[in-house]
């Protein structure tokens, strides 16, 4: 955390929240078997040992993917962050089989003060998170064969209402999302793509984890369609 209270406590904790977003995407990658376990290496991440990937494409497409994640929730229009994984690797017009939720807000509560109390509630959560990340993941199908993607649903919040905006072709004009995509390689996920499973009767959705701290709220679950139940 060295250097973090020089930051206001919103952005601090938009880099703590982007950081465990990496590890959990590469434990996540780790512990479904996506790819072959040998390209990952044990570290440690809030105290936690952590899977992470030594591929350097792999690592490239995660970090570039969450740099614009990260200043997403700069701008306060993240509602989500999806780890999609696909049966087929062109997976252009097909639904996931199953996605890893990432729901998430990150409020400035009015007092931009940044204390090491907080700072550390929140890694401990995350920590425990982490945690129940690979716990979970032990009950749950492998997705060997797969490939996967990373997606991130926005929603506007001048207003602090929070809400799907599904006019995605207008909504992708929007001055936050255009300034935070600029230069990177997105395009826009169809409702296929973005992760309609099935019938809502003919999925499972699994809690894995909630995490509350001062301006900050996480909900962790993963969604699979009924052929991955």
């Amino acid at each position: 955390m060295d250097g973090v209270y020089q930051q206001g406590w919103s952005e601090a904790v938009v880099d703590i929240l982007v950081e465990f977003l990496e590890a959990a995407t590469h434990s996540l990658l780790h512990s479904r078997r996506t790819y072959p376990q040998d390209i990952f290496e044990r570290r440690r991440k809030y105290g936690v040992p952590v899977w992470m990937s030594r591929h350097p494409e792999l690592n490239a497409y995660i970090s570039e993917v969450l740099l614009r994640v990260k200043l997403l929730m700069e701008q306060g229009v993240v509602r989500r962050v999806l780890v999609c994984f696909f049966l087929e690797e062109e997976h252009v017009d097909q639904a996931p089989v199953e996605r890893v939720a990432f729901d998430v807000r990150v409020d400035n509560d009015g007092d931009d003060s940044v204390d090491s109390t907080s700072l550390q509630d929140v890694e401990d959560q995350l920590r425990s998170a982490l945690l129940q990340i690979q716990k979970s993941s032990a009950h749950l199908p492998t997705r060997q064969g797969c490939t996967f993607a990373l997606h991130v649903e926005a929603h506007e919040d001048n207003e602090g209402q929070v809400g799907r905006h599904d006019a995605t072709q207008d909504y992708a004009q929007s001055s936050p999302v255009r300034s935070a995509l600029r230069g990177g390689k997105w395009v826009l996920a169809d409702s296929v793509a973005q992760g309609v499973l099935a019938e809502p009767g003919r999925r499972r959705i699994v809690p894995i984890k909630s995490v509350r701290g001062r301006g900050l709220s996480l909900n962790l679950s993963t969604e699979m369609g009924d052929c991955s139940v």
